[in-house]
């Protein structure tokens, strides 16, 4: 099977820099990549080229809205879970509406609608 050359490739947003040394015992080739945060890491190609490795890790952060996301709200920085505690909001619902791109403005501003029986 003939040798990928992935030098230079963009995956997501990983850029391939070089081969890297391959670990004992592993039958792939790894790849030392640069993401768009600016973190170097080391990739399977395998992974590169199937998809399954297109960041860092750093997507994930930047897309999740956990416990420890702080947001900012009438001049107040807190994490999500202070901010649903303060307002009498859920956390999961917070995070969704972060989620589907509701500015935090609005994500803490509206009220959880009443559920009717």
């Amino acid at each position: 099977m003939k040798k990928l050359e992935l030098t230079g490739q963009k995956f997501g947003r990983l850029t391939v820099l070089r081969e890297a040394e391959r670990p004992a015992g592993s039958p792939f080739s790894h790849w030392q990549c640069k993401c768009e945060c600016g973190k170097k890491i080391v990739v399977r190609g395998v992974c590169l080229n199937d998809g399954n490795s297109q960041s860092c890790g750093c997507s994930r952060q930047v897309e999740g809205f956990n416990a420890r996301t702080l947001l900012t709200f009438r001049g107040k920085t807190q994490s999500l879970s202070s901010w649903a505690r303060e307002l009498g909001i859920s956390r999961s619902l917070l995070s969704v509406r972060l989620h589907r791109n509701w500015s935090v403005e609005k994500a803490l501003s509206t009220p959880p609608r009443k559920r009717t029986s």
